[in-house]
């Protein structure tokens, strides 16, 4: 937990259950850290996104469902340019 609060953002892939991204995800909350969350529903080993990450009240959070890797470019870019410092 040393290295969150002297991160940027975080990235979350959350398609399989965690307890330790899920642990991860509260931290990036609570020091109110910009989000990414991916997550693809239709993989056989998933139960369902967490209710308490999806609905977690953030605007610095963004949770993209994704069928194929090919698809997270887009949400990559346009998170980053958002969320990132600019030098």
């Amino acid at each position: 937990m040393v290295i969150l609060p002297l991160t940027a953002v975080v990235v979350a892939e959350c398609t399989v259950p965690s307890l330790g991204v899920g642990f991860e995800l509260g931290v990036a909350w609570k020091l109110d850290l910009p989000t990414l969350v991916l997550y693809r529903p239709n993989d056989s080993h998933v139960s369902g996104l967490s209710a308490l990450v999806r609905g977690a009240p953030s605007v610095k959070w963004q949770v993209v469902e994704y069928k194929d890797a090919s698809e997270l470019d887009e949400h990559f870019v346009s998170f980053f340019e958002k969320h990132l410092p600019k030098k």
